[in-house]
């Protein structure tokens, strides 16, 4: 990811992946009306996903991690193999550091996953299967025509990203080609479930301001047919006053790669 697209150099020295965990996944200490909206929409969201089968297959791949598992539990009851990635090292550590077993976190929202299935098993049982179905952690540019570069690994049943691909781009058409390049790993006939803002400039988080692409509906629409995929599903909602960014809603896509 070049300097000149997104926030990839603010990325890479200003963002804290323990302080993201703590304003955003820890109960109680949330201090913005937006996000909490947003993280919640992308977590129900991908619990109803799963569990209406719409995403499919062995090997799932989530673009974009971040410091976040949240793939990881939903895809985990669901898939073989599951890969995380991310641009930024110390959210790479911070994913390796969990999946070695030093740390768990994020046990409300496992909690929550579990409750939706309306399974009996415990967070610690779920967490297990989860370490146990990551086969990888890969640093990831989505502006690379091989993302996963110098991995070699492809062709995925089923992508996932949240939150992430308008960081790495600040216009439509770099937009359009981050999806291209993501949906390159895609097997055809896969799926690749996306959710993402609407007309969104900025976010500011903890002090610092990250730049996105601002994408209106239709051109999120138009991106995932540009990047060769059919849109299978699609959901939107809006965001009045939100107090960290200018977005204008949130949004939830799945798209079906060509055959």
């Amino acid at each position: 990811m070049s300097d000149e697209h997104g926030a990839s150099r603010r990325y890479l020295t200003d963002f804290s992946p323990e302080k993201f965990i703590a304003v955003f996944y820890t109960p109680k200490n949330n201090e913005s009306g937006l996000d909490d909206l947003v993280i919640d929409f992308t977590i129900k969201f991908l619990s109803q996903a799963f569990a209406e089968g719409l995403l499919k297959g062995k090997r799932i791949l989530d673009v974009g991690s971040g410091p976040c598992i949240t793939s990881a539990i939903s895809a985990s009851s669901h898939f073989e193999e599951i890969y995380l990635s991310d641009f930024a090292p110390q959210n790479l550590e911070f994913l390796q550091k969990w999946w070695r077993g030093e740390m768990t976190y994020m046990q409300p929202i496992i909690r929550f996953f579990i409750d939706s299935e309306h399974k009996s098993e415990s967070v610690e049982e779920r967490n297990s299967e989860m370490r146990r179905k990551v086969k990888g952690i890969f640093p990831i540019d989505v502006l690379k025509p091989n993302p996963l570069e110098p991995s070699t690994e492809g062709d995925f049943d089923t992508i996932t990203s949240s939150l992430c691909l308008e960081v790495a781009a600040t216009d439509f058409h770099t937009y359009v080609t981050c999806l291209q390049n993501v949906t390159s790993l895609l097997k055809p006939g896969g799926y690749i479930l996306l959710v993402g803002v609407l007309d969104q400039s900025y976010y500011e988080f903890e002090g610092t301001r990250f730049k996105t692409a601002k994408l209106s509906k239709s051109e999120v629409e138009s991106a995932i047919t540009l990047a060769g995929c059919e849109v299978v599903k699609a959901q939107y909602i809006s965001i009045n006053n939100a107090r960290s960014s200018d977005t204008s809603g949130v949004y939830s896509l799945i798209g079906k790669k060509n055959q």
